[in-house]
């Protein structure tokens, strides 16, 4: 899928076409599988064992931001309160994009009256939660357009996937992706993770 289609796509809210190739699909679900034999299930296994961390915390962290005003608040707002690493099944995106995913501890009120129906293939989006998740690739993203020489070269984009299409539901996480010309900049990769991925980036990771 070109890079046009995929902003034309986010835009528009049609996100469930969004897919894997038939052998990144493969491997996506053999992981499962993998998973499910060990006694786990997707969410304590990336709870526990590539995001490390406590489920206890998470729980706490409900109880202290209870309204989706005060979850809007308190998203983003720290280091401490989110990881980004690579999404290793990505979707069949142009060879350009890094699909990387933000996991957040705290839960993402994107969407309007998901409590109500989680089943629908759309969904409008509040207001002050999107501006305050664009905000926030605007500044944290401002470093790596630099170094790729600017816009020219680099755009990116980003969703949630509605309830229906998520495999971890208890978990928000954003889907971020990152066009980089690479014929303009052959260093891409190295720049992903020196500026994005600090800590190298866990990619051994199943998302949808």
């Amino acid at each position: 899928m070109t890079w046009y289609e995929i902003k034309s796509h986010i835009e528009k809210g049609d996100i469930s076409i969004f897919n894997r190739t038939p052998d990144v699909a493969e491997k996506y679900h053999k992981h499962k599988e993998n998973v499910t034999r060990k006694g786990s299930n997707l969410m304590e296994f990336m709870v526990k064992y590539k995001l490390h961390w406590d489920l206890n915390e998470l729980q706490k962290l409900s109880e202290k931001y209870p309204t989706d005003k005060d979850k809007i608040d308190a998203i983003l707002s720290d280091k401490s309160l989110y990881t980004l690493i690579v999404n290793n099944f990505p979707y069949n995106f142009d060879h350009n994009v890094y699909h990387l995913c933000l996991w957040s501890k705290i839960y993402i009120p994107l969407y309007i009256d998901v409590e109500k129906d989680d089943s629908r293939d759309y969904y409008s989006k509040d207001p002050a939660c999107q501006l305050k998740i664009q905000k926030f690739w605007q500044m944290n993203l401002a470093e790596l357009i630099s170094e790729c020489g600017g816009s020219k070269n680099v755009d990116y984009c980003w969703f949630i996937n509605y309830p229906n299409l998520q495999s971890i539901r208890q978990i928000s996480h954003i889907h971020i992706l990152i066009y980089i010309d690479k014929h303009n900049v052959p260093h891409a990769d190295e720049l992903i993770t020196k500026l994005l991925l600090k800590d190298g980036g866990d990619t051994s990771v199943v998302v949808a």
